[in-house]
């Protein structure tokens, strides 16, 4: 490849994967997109939102997000959830077991 070549991420619908190809369309590498999907009540909340993430912080991130969300909305069944969430980080022994089982979980999932 010479200095006026533009490399370009591609989004492959037929592989469902990203591809880095180069300005003359040779393709350099894929990239494999491992988006997982988890649920609210699967990381102890209480109702079926779906969550998405290539990892289990992203997943957990979202979790996080939308307890305080739901509660900020004035949803008293996730306030429950969200002090579980808040207390976690309050207990590391604890939340470490809780951390570590939720990342075997997210492991064990086909990816979407």
């Amino acid at each position: 490849m010479n200095g006026t070549d533009a490399t370009v991420k591609r989004w492959d619908e037929n592989s469902d994967q990203f591809q880095l190809v180069a300005g003359e369309g040779r393709l350099l590498r894929k990239e494999v997109s491992l988006l997982k999907t988890m649920t609210c009540k699967q990381l102890g909340g209480p109702c079926d939102f779906v969550l998405h993430g290539i990892s289990a912080d992203e997943v957990i991130k979202a979790q996080d997000s939308h307890l305080q969300e739901m509660v900020a909305t004035g949803d008293e069944t996730h306030q429950g959830a969200l002090k579980d969430m808040k207390g976690r980080w309050k207990n590391p022994i604890s939340g470490m077991s809780w951390y570590r089982k939720t990342k075997r979980d997210f492991a064990a999932l086909s990816d979407d």
